[in-house]
């Protein structure tokens, strides 16, 4: 986890988090950010049409590797399409950093261990960082119906979550 004391804008939310008026901010965080979390961040983007402003990262994420062709196929097959506003095709892993905990509303962690890691790694920002209301197991290096059962449990928490 990257931490930076600089008062500016992190990359990874320049454009999502940075407005005084702006709609609540999310950031979902797992472990790699190529699987869950942004499947995640797609289907708020998606159910939420508009109302919030959501980003995604990982505690352990190569910076630039590519979302998992699994994880885009499960949001085909739900239903949730690619758009200008929710690219998740071209997503690519960001590592979680201190810019973006601070200039976030909410950190939803995917599961107790990732709410725990960014609590050790951020305890400034303890109050803004929870987790999704059940664990999320990761899918990565499994088969496509992993994914499509993963994708139904985070559409279900972020439904629950933030009302949807």
């Amino acid at each position: 986890m990257q931490s930076s004391t600089k008062n500016e804008s992190s990359p990874l939310i320049k454009a999502v988090c940075n407005d005084t008026d702006r709609p609540l901010s999310v950031c979902f965080v797992c472990t790699g950010n190529t699987c869950r979390s942004p499947m995640a961040e797609a289907v708020l983007k998606h159910l939420g049409k508009g109302a919030y402003r959501v980003c995604s990262a990982g505690i352990s994420a190569f910076t630039g590797d590519v979302i998992t062709p699994n994880a885009v196929v499960a949001l085909k097959n739900a239903g949730i399409p690619c758009t200008c506003e929710n690219d998740y095709e071209n997503h690519t892993a960001s590592l979680i950093d201190e810019l973006t905990v601070n200039q976030c509303d909410k950190i939803v962690a995917i599961s107790g261990s990732h709410m725990m890691a960014l609590i050790c790694a951020f305890p400034q920002y303890a109050e803004k960082i929870t987790v999704m209301p059940e664990d999320i197991p990761d899918p990565f290096m499994r088969g496509q119906e992993t994914y499509d059962l993963c994708l139904e449990k985070i559409t279900d928490c972020v439904r629950r979550m933030f009302a949807l």
